[in-house]
């Protein structure tokens, strides 16, 4: 916002955002302007959109005709609830001493796979849009009418997660160093004292 400023513009651009990051001696290898348009509404995680949910929604609401209910239809919601009283029955029954324990990974195991899975993809892991309301909102405070260009986000965007990702990193070590695998505030602390982003 101080080179945006300082340029005498009233919108953030995506140039802007690099200027900043290679003052911070972390050039971003970017261009923002490419595949941003239609970025922000996509959803992420395989959630659909929407619009692809109301259209869902269309096809799948039933008819608007009242049927009357039949014997049989009342049975067989009588043979559900015993079917359900009879699965919680035997999964108090299962937990009693003496059953045979649910499957559990060793530690580790699980997170070893998601991150396995994450260094395998490129997709950026804050979500998006709440990322672009946060981003909104911190900028209220230094400016009230400030407006983003729509590389911007973007740009803000990766260079928010690179610099998350390298602090993790530095944490880590510290938290080696120290002989432990858990990282704590202190790393994190400490981490960002030998960066010098902090006294």
């Amino acid at each position: 916002m101080t080179i945006t400023e300082h340029a005498r513009h009233k919108t953030v651009k995506s140039r802007d955002v690099l200027a900043a990051a290679r003052l911070q001696n972390t050039p971003l290898i970017i261009n923002p302007e490419s595949g941003v348009k239609g970025e922000r509404s996509r959803v992420r995680h395989g959630k659909s959109s929407p619009a692809s949910k109301s259209k869902s929604a269309s096809k799948s609401k039933p008819a608007s005709k009242s049927a009357p209910k039949s014997k049989a239809a009342s049975k067989a919601k009588g043979a559900s609830k015993a079917a359900s009283k009879a699965k919680s029955a035997s999964k108090r029954a299962a937990s009693a001493p003496g059953t045979k324990k649910a499957h559990r990974f060793r530690p580790g195991t699980v997170a070893i796979r998601e991150i396995r899975r994450y260094q395998r993809s490129d997709e950026l892991i804050f979500p998006i849009l709440a990322f672009d309301r946060l981003v909104r909102e911190v900028a209220q405070d230094y400016k009230t009418n400030l407006r983003f260009g729509k590389g911007a986000f973007r740009a803000i965007h990766l260079f928010t997660e690179y610099y998350v990702v390298s602090l993790l990193q530095d944490t880590q070590l510290a938290a080696l160093h120290a002989r432990r695998f858990t990282i704590m505030p202190k790393d994190i602390q400490i981490a960002r004292r030998i960066r010098k982003e902090r006294a």
